[in-house]
């Protein structure tokens, strides 16, 4: 138990109008640190927004071990045989994973978990990022290639990692928010941008990274926020 809410309850201390306490963490915060709740006290939630918010975060990790235990019970990859837990991902085995998607992960994950143990191999499969990259790439995406030959200067690899396995290489946005400019420009248009680029001002904005380095990073930036 936090030491200030031993204190509070020793000395019976009143909290100050427009405060209340987190039921988690103990502490005494501002009614704007907590989510509205009608139903509780003061029209807000028991616990505060960083304890909720912690909270989510376990639970969803916990789902997410229980459906990748679920599709394969040694968690590993099933190409590489991989076990880094953090790289590995959903594989579609039959394709159509970008409509599945559509509905959520909370409903893909609930799907898998009430199929029968044969009718989910038969489906899903668990793949590192690198190889679940190899299996979704085309090496037919010429400008693609060029993109990546443009930002390497000619001898392609991962800045972090250094495979240069061109079928796991990505582009990788350096300051974030890769996805915005995907959804705004399109694959095409992106990489017809960083060729008519000057290479020092690319350097400034891209990167060249394997999708196991790229998805590492993702999550070390979201442990970050």
């Amino acid at each position: 138990m936090p030491l200030d809410l031993i204190i509070a309850k020793e000395l019976k201390l009143p909290i100050p109008k427009g405060f209340k306490r987190c039921t988690k963490c103990g502490h005494i915060k501002s009614l704007t640190d907590f989510h509205k709740f009608t139903r509780g006290k003061f029209g807000r939630m028991p616990a505060c927004k960083v304890c909720e918010s912690t909270c989510r975060k376990i639970k969803w990790k916990e789902l997410r071990m229980k459906v990748l235990r679920y599709i394969n019970s040694q968690l590993i990859c099933n190409y590489c045989r991989n076990n880094d837990i953090r790289l590995l991902q959903i594989d579609h085995i039959h394709g159509q994973g970008t409509q599945e998607r559509k509905l959520g992960y909370r409903r893909l994950y609930n799907r898998i978990l009430n199929l029968s143990s044969d009718d989910v191999t038969k489906e899903y499969q668990l793949l590192c990022a690198n190889c679940n990259h190899k299996k979704n790439s085309s090496d037919s995406y010429s400008i693609r290639l060029d993109a990546i030959s443009y930002l390497s200067e000619g001898n392609p690899k991962c800045f972090n990692c250094e495979t240069s396995d061109l079928k796991t290489l990505q582009i990788d946005h350096i300051h974030g928010d890769g996805h915005i400019e995907f959804a705004r420009l399109g694959s095409y248009r992106l990489y017809k941008r960083i060729l008519s680029m000057e290479l020092e001002n690319a350097h400034q904005e891209f990167q060249i990274l394997c999708a196991n380095c790229n998805w590492l990073k993702k999550i070390i930036l979201r442990q970050n926020r």
